[in-house]
């Protein structure tokens, strides 16, 4: 009988006895890491990741960080929107009391003061304007 496949040498864990397998064993045991026994029947296994494993673990690691990263940047975009809008709010409000100051009426108390009024119009003409 004639062998041409080729061996793979292992080394028992538990007697250290050297043996053969073929290739095709040996990858079909690391990938489904289940057990065999050596020549003297001591239970042996592969518990490292196969290179498959390995593989595909580092690809769900980089898709979880690629789904992270996208959810960042969502998020600084609606902060961003948000502080805009915001921005754009006090703005309003700015224009608003910086008008109605220029019409003579105090921020605080909302009362009118003509002198305040006719001052405003004629040594700020441009103070409502601006807003």
């Amino acid at each position: 009988m004639i062998f041409t496949n080729g061996l793979v040498l292992i080394e028992c864990a538990n007697c250290h006895m050297n043996f053969g397998v073929t290739e095709a064993f040996q990858k079909a045991r690391r990938d489904d890491h289940k057990g065999f026994t050596c020549p003297n029947g001591h239970s042996n296994y592969y518990s490292g990741h196969s290179e498959e494993e390995k593989l595909r673990l580092e690809r769900d690691r980089l898709k979880q960080q690629l789904a992270q990263r996208d959810d960042e940047i969502t998020n600084q975009r609606r902060r961003k929107e948000h502080a805009q809008r915001s921005a754009q709010t006090y703005k309003g409000h700015l224009t608003r009391v910086k008008k109605r100051v220029a019409h003579g009426v105090c921020p605080c108390c909302n009362r009118t003061f003509a002198n305040v009024a006719r001052h405003m119009a004629t040594q700020h003409k441009d103070y409502g304007e601006a807003a």
